[in-house]
């Protein structure tokens, strides 16, 4: 398991650093620009090839611009609430509220498994409130995800409007 958080923690990094600084020299793939709009997709991909020691993209031109993280920031939320034993292990079980949601599937009990296989919000926002302010700024800056910034609610920063 310590080795998984480890790769985790370096994929973020490498990907936190790409949010944050210009676009780096590389190479826009053509075949992801095709498989995005075969799809109907508009988003970007950035990878970087450590063999080829080079950037690989699909729309730099939106890779170089910054987003909210929304439900990409779910791996790193979960992350950090493994390494901060904010929850035990992929098993433990977080209650649900009770409060209805707008999907059906996320009215009820979650693990951290099935939080990630359904995308449960309100799971993702619990895990953070566990974690806490300090221990995610910490985080942020220990990674260097994105702008580093929190601000207002620690269950609300990353999700944007719900």
């Amino acid at each position: 398991m310590a080795t998984i958080r480890w790769l985790g923690w370096v994929l973020f990094a490498t990907l936190a650093m790409q949010a944050s600084a210009d676009t780096p020299v590389g190479q826009e793939q053509q075949d992801w620009n095709r498989t995005f709009r075969e799809a109907g997709l508009r988003g970007t991909a950035v990878i970087f090839d450590e063999s080829g020691q080079r950037w690989l993209f699909h729309d730099r031109e939106r890779a170089g611009h910054a987003y909210s993280p929304a439900s990409t920031f779910k791996v790193f939320n979960a992350m950090a609430a493994l390494d901060s034993d904010a929850i035990k292990d992929e098993f433990e079980v977080i209650r649900w509220d009770g409060k209805e949601r707008q999907y059906p599937i996320w009215n009820r009990d979650h693990s951290l498994a099935s939080g990630m296989k359904y995308s449960v919000v309100w799971f993702y926002q619990e895990m953070a409130r566990r974690i806490g302010a300090g221990r995610m700024k910490g985080w942020l800056d220990k990674v260097g995800y994105g702008n580093h910034r929190i601000g207002g609610a620690i269950d609300m920063f990353w999700p944007g409007r719900l």
